[in-house]
Parts: structure tokens; C-alpha cells; sequence
């Protein structure tokens, strides 16, 4: 995610930023006065570590002079208590994490567009904030701490878990014996799901042998599945017909 903050933000002609990302190596062993003189110029410090070494930064960063910098975080599983020991040293702590996907380093079209940042933390970096959501054509959303746990829970079943059941599909089509056939014919059922879903609400967008009540073809779906499979199969048909 960092990189990509990095690059569009750069792209966004936003100076004054500094970003830890995913290989933390040069900020442990890097020279403090080095450092220091980077946070001196920075506004804005990113923190782009995976949760777990989230802390270990934090323990970092309190060995500098960071009075007055806005110190942010972007996981969206987190909210700002885990920067609070910044706060003895001054800094502005918050939470601003976009609610998207980064498999990769995207250059050609942003990722961060329309996309929403989650915010929460000092209402002193709130301003500063709401401006980097709108360079980057993003919308920005202040939440409660408490609530960040469950919006990240969402996000995960609308994103890796949706991908775990394309997965699924995916896997029926390669075991089937006939050439020619792959998943790129379900694409088109796939984006008119989800247009269906955007346009009409979800609930009004089941369609299938679980929204008919077919029990007879749902029966003949899970001879075919596996029993792993089959467990998954019967969750979402419940969960379509509650």
C-alpha cells in the first residue's frame, strides 16, 4: 500500500511526506541524525508496516524529535491508540487508512480513486488529512475507534473472501474435462452481479436455485462439490434464503 501512496501522492504534487513502508532494514539501521533530518522535513509521516511491526515503529519514531508532525497509520484492522505513545512526544496521532486493495504497484489508472479513507485520531490532523483524500480523488470518512474492527471485518469478506469463492468457480471450470472452457466466461456474470448489486441493493439481487427455493438442483450442486466445498455451499444458500 505504501508504494502506492508514495507514487500517487508524488503524482498528486504533495511534498512534505515521508513513508515507512513494508521493509522496515533502512529505518532500524539508518543513521538517527540521517532521520532525523528527514522527519524534520516532513508534515506528514505514513506508517505502511503490516500491523505486526506496527509497534516496533512507534517504539522507533519515540526516540525523535517529532513535535507537532501528523503521524498516521494505514490499517484499516487498527485505530490510533497504537501510535498513543507519539503523543508524549507531542505528535498528532491518527488513523487514515484507505478501504481498498493493493496487490501490486499500480501506475497506470490510481487505486485511490473514490475510494474512501477512514479517519480517526487528533481532530488537529483531521484538516491536513481531508486534503490528501482529495488530491488523490478520494472521500474521506471520520469513524469511531471502535467501529474500524468491524468496517475492516466487511471489507474482508467484500474483498479476499469474494475472491476466495471466484477461486471456488474458478477450480469447478478447470476440472472439467472439455477444451475451450475457462473462467473468463463467467466474467460477465460476475460484473452484472456486482452492477446489480451497486444499482439495486444486494438483497434484490439473488437470483438461482437458492432464491427459488430449487431444492432439487441445490441436492444435485452438492453431489457434485466436495465436502469442504459443500459446507461452503450450504453457509451461502442459508445465508441467501434467511
Amino acid at each position: 500500500m505504501g508504494s502506492n501512496l508514495a507514487y500517487w501522492l508524488k503524482r498528486a504534487n504533495q511534498k512534505e511526506i515521508f513513508c515507512f513502508e513494508k521493509d522496515l532494514e533502512l529505518f532500524f539501521n539508518a543513521d538517527k541524525n540521517w532521520l532525523q533530518n528527514i522527519i524534520d522535513q516532513a508534515e506528514i509521516i505514513f506508517i505502511a508496516a503490516s500491523e505486526s511491526k506496527i509497534g516496533s515503529v512507534v517504539s522507533r519514531l519515540a526516540d525523535f524529535n517529532i513535535d507537532q508532525k501528523i503521524i498516521t497509520h494505514l490499517s484499516n484492522a487498527l485505530d490510533s491508540e497504537i501510535l498513543s505513545p507519539l503523543k508524549l512526544k507531542n505528535a498528532l496521532i491518527a488513523s487514515f487508512s484507505p478501504l481498498q486493495t493493493f496487490p501490486e504497484l499500480n501506475k497506470r489508472s490510481s487505486p485511490f480513486k473514490n475510494c474512501f479513507f477512514l479517519f480517526e485520531g487528533d481532530l488537529q490532523a483531521e484538516p491536513k488529512l481531508r486534503h490528501i483524500a482529495h488530491s488523490l480523488h478520494s472521500r474521506f470518512l471520520s469513524v469511531q475507534p471502535e467501529n474500524k474492527k468491524f468496517l475492516h471485518l466487511a471489507a474482508v469478506f467484500a474483498s479476499n473472501h469474494l475472491l476466495a469463492i471466484l477461486k471456488t468457480a474458478e477450480e469447478l471450470i478447470q476440472g472439467l474435462k472439455t477444451s475451450g472452457l475457462n473462467f473468463e466466461i463467467l466474467w460477465p456474470l460476475i460484473l452484472r452481479t456486482i452492477s446489480n448489486a451497486q444499482q439495486r441493493g444486494i438483497a434484490q439481487s439473488y437470483t438461482g436455485p437458492a432464491r427459488r427455493k430449487e431444492s432439487e438442483i441445490i441436492f444435485q450442486h452438492l453431489k457434485l462439490l466436495s465436502q469442504k466445498d459443500q459446507q461452503l455451499y450450504l453457509l451461502l444458500t442459508e445465508k441467501i434464503t434467511q
